[in-house]
């Protein structure tokens, strides 16, 4: 017997089919974007098997259940999902699609901690996307960005942050929620440099942001306030260990 979670999603399907055919994966990317992962994901993979299916669709559900595979850690099922999306967008001859389809794969790769192959997959999404000055380019420099921090190559990661910014700058209003994430990103880089002043500004940067869209019992706000304390005292044994180098007074033994 069919569970009533089971009913209750046929249900939403033949509702769903009633409707015209190009809002017919809606529905999943509602539950997507309300986070019940699991319906779905079920939503899609129901739908996919339709004979009347147009191509399109079909890749809207590739889409749809690589995002879910990635947000439920599954990323050798994301990576087969959006393999199968690429095969249709391809045969669609959707230049820009297959762009945003080898962004999310590069994505995967780094989630993976498969660096090179973020980097190559990042690489082709950035050679179809940055002549159309696409807003998905931003998405594109904050992973190559990640990926160069987790590597050290602590400078390009912060070159493709401001790559980034440059772009969201184009598309975002100046307090969106993105800047604040990149600003922490780079902070976090540059605590990684042993920059502790820069990473400090950023941070900064990050609460003027946050102040004006969160509670200030946010988690996010939460988790910023301990960055910021531990990049003071980061800072300032920086400064105490700069002194004692050229003292001779015993208590720099202690840093």
């Amino acid at each position: 017997m069919c569970s009533e979670d089971d009913y209750e999603l046929k249900t939403l399907m033949i509702q769903m089919k009633s409707e015209t055919e190009a809002g017919i994966t809606s529905l999943g990317w509602l539950l997507y974007k309300q986070g019940d992962y699991e319906k779905g994901k079920e939503f899609f993979q129901q739908l996919l098997p339709e004979e009347s299916l147009s191509d399109f669709d079909r890749a809207n559900c590739c889409r749809g259940l690589g995002l879910i595979a990635c947000q439920l850690k599954q990323y050798d099922e994301a990576l087969m999902d959006y393999s199968n999306e690429l095969l249709l967008t391809v045969r669609l001859g959707q230049q820009t699609e297959i762009g945003i389809v080898y962004a999310e794969i590069g994505s995967v790769y780094a989630r993976k901690r498969e660096f090179n192959l973020a980097l190559d997959y990042e690489t082709k999404a950035l050679d179809i996307l940055r002549p159309l000055k696409h807003p998905k380019l931003s998405s594109v420099y904050r992973v190559m960005a990640d990926v160069f921090d987790e590597i050290h190559r602590f400078d390009l990661a912060i070159e493709y942050y401001k790559k980034a910014l440059s772009i969201d700058r184009h598309h975002l209003e100046e307090n969106h929620a993105m800047f604040g994430s990149t600003y922490l990103l780079m902070g976090i880089t540059y605590a990684h440099m042993g920059n502790h002043s820069k990473a400090l500004d950023y941070y900064m940067k990050v609460h003027s942001i946050y102040s004006k869209s969160l509670p200030p019992n946010h988690r996010e706000i939460i988790l910023l306030e301990q960055n910021i304390q531990q990049a003071k005292i980061d800072l300032q044994n920086q400064k105490l260990n700069q002194v004692c180098l050229t003292s001779d007074d015993p208590l720099c033994q202690r840093f």
